[in-house]
């Protein structure tokens, strides 16, 4: 675990934790690191909505695909990006996209429900997580906003 503290020191999830502080935090949160091969997916549409991923090494995209089998990429996530973590704070039942590995691709698995709530130990970092989780979605949020604004312009002068 301990060889990928640099990528996730860079996650905004990470945010103002110490190294130390890290270790004790996956250990405490259940993380799991998980390998998957390029084309294979992380998660699949349909799939329970529980876990917030970040990515290690490699990179996977995001995609829906809509009822005619058409394929749209949504974002693409390098290491130490973030992703569904909006839906599984949101409390959906399943995912409404897939994940899937475009290269070979090392994943950390954080279930999502340990990560909000506080554990026994009250450890020090898991407000903090919980902060940096929020501003994390709320980031992304200002920067959809913004990207609705611009693309629902009639013409590109507008915007």
């Amino acid at each position: 675990m301990e060889e990928y503290f640099d990528i996730l020191s860079q996650c905004p999830l990470f945010f103002g934790i110490s190294r130390q502080e890290l270790g004790q935090m996956l250990s405490c949160l259940g993380g799991k690191i998980t390998g998957i091969a390029k084309g294979n997916p992380v998660f699949l549409e349909g799939d329970p909505a529980e876990f917030v991923g970040v990515v290690l090494s490699g990179q996977v995209q995001i995609v829906r695909t809509d009822y005619y089998g058409n394929r749209s990429v949504l974002t693409v996530v390098s290491p130490g990006g973030l992703f569904a973590e909006a839906f599984a704070c949101a409390d959906v039942e399943t995912l409404p996209v897939s994940v899937i590995a475009l290269q070979n691709s090392t994943v950390l698995l954080l279930d999502c429900k340990r990560v909000l709530t506080g554990c026994s130990n009250a450890c020090p970092f898991h407000s903090r997580l919980v902060r940096n989780l929020l501003k994390g979605i709320a980031q992304k949020n200002l920067m959809l906003t913004s990207k609705i604004r611009c693309m629902s312009q009639k013409t590109t002068q507008e915007s």
